[in-house]
């Protein structure tokens, strides 16, 4: 018997938390489901999706590529601070430094991200939210530093879309790819000009 997890995050908590006494063979789907897994101490699973460890990674090489600094400004919108608190401890661990921590709806943000030494703005902000934002309001785009947006899918509970990016933000339209691909981590730039 194979028990499989949905993609919600919710879901994915109690279940992990009912098997985790038993040795059945578990396999996770989404990052959520898997991560929830992992956090629970269920030992023993397949993920065809990756960690929050593996966007963090993912970063880690992205600054390394940029090669300016491995300081960054982390925006979120407090909707989920388990994600903010487990991905600032995991960034820590891989030594990037965090300058501020800011919520994606306070008052001042474009001035502090303006004046930040950070050279990254790290977005835990879903991709959508993150757009209607740089539409809805045009000084965003005077931010003059790469955004790289972490889309972890907790803001709706895994349902819609499945898919869960890195994606790089700025005004060249230059997009990083993040590919899980046989378990091998590979950042890939296009650029259109």
């Amino acid at each position: 018997m194979l028990c499989s997890l949905t993609k919600g995050l919710e879901s994915a908590n109690s279940v992990a938390q009912a098997l985790k006494p038993y040795n059945l063979p578990i396999a996770a789907f989404s990052s959520s489901s898997a991560q929830a897994l992992l956090d629970q101490g269920v030992t023993g699973f397949i993920s065809t999706a990756p960690f929050l460890f593996d966007y963090v990674q993912t970063l880690v090489e992205l600054l390394k590529l940029i090669g300016n600094s491995n300081l960054v400004s982390i925006v979120d919108n407090n909707e989920d601070s388990s994600i903010t608190d487990k991905f600032i401890e995991i960034i820590r661990q891989l030594n990037i430094s965090i300058l501020e921590i800011i919520s994606v709806d306070h008052p001042n943000i474009i001035n502090i991200l303006n004046h930040s030494d950070a050279q990254i703005i790290v977005s835990l902000v879903n991709k959508d939210i993150l757009a209607t934002i740089f539409n809805l309001n045009k000084e965003f785009n005077s931010i003059a530093k790469p955004w790289v947006s972490i889309d972890w899918p907790n803001h709706n509970n895994g349902e819609g879309e499945d898919e869960e990016t890195l994606e790089f933000i700025n005004q060249q339209n230059a997009n990083f790819v993040f590919d899980n691909s046989k378990s091998k981590l590979k950042v890939t730039c296009d650029t259109m000009e």
